[in-house]
């Protein structure tokens, strides 16, 4: 659990893409009250763009909330791509996807990428704006839903 010197009282931005069920796991993860969530849910957990919409609602809870803390809480997806190559060729086919161009397609559709992964790329981008105070503090944690179990993941910064 993430230890801070903050008011008890200060509000937290909750950056995440579970369902509402699922939320009842956060007081446990960020050792705060319900009361002091700012949630924000995205379908998504990727932050794409440095100047996109998800970071702007970041960087205005931020100024107008006193946000100190950000916690980004993502499902752990331990299930891996249920679309067969072989279905996904065909389909490429029909679309007139060159030859040369299939396999990367298929690459890119079937590899699953980690949650711990773009979980550390977020945290990341978050902490590089150019308009991140230096004081707030970012946290990440991947869930497995059905267990309730949860790691924190360590950045690379």
């Amino acid at each position: 659990m993430a230890n801070t010197n903050n008011s008890v009282n200060s509000k937290i931005l909750i950056i995440t893409n579970l369902s509402e069920d699922a939320q009842s796991l956060f007081p446990r993860l960020t050792n705060k009250k319900r009361e002091q969530f700012l949630i924000t849910n995205h379908l998504t957990n990727t932050i794409l763009d440095p100047y996109g919409n998800v970071l702007k609602d970041v960087m205005m809870a931020i100024y107008e909330e006193d946000i100190q803390e950000i916690y980004l809480i993502c499902e752990k997806h331990n299930r891996k791509g249920t679309l067969s190559k072989e279905k996904l060729l065909s389909s490429l086919e029909e679309l007139d996807i060159a030859p040369k161009d299939q396999e990367g397609c298929i690459d890119w559709l079937t590899k699953p990428k980690q949650t711990e992964t773009t979980i550390q790329e977020n945290i990341n981008v978050i902490q590089q704006h150019p308009l991140m105070p230096a004081s707030v503090s970012v946290y990440g944690f991947a869930i497995h839903t059905e267990t309730g179990d949860y790691e924190a993941i360590e950045t690379n910064s």
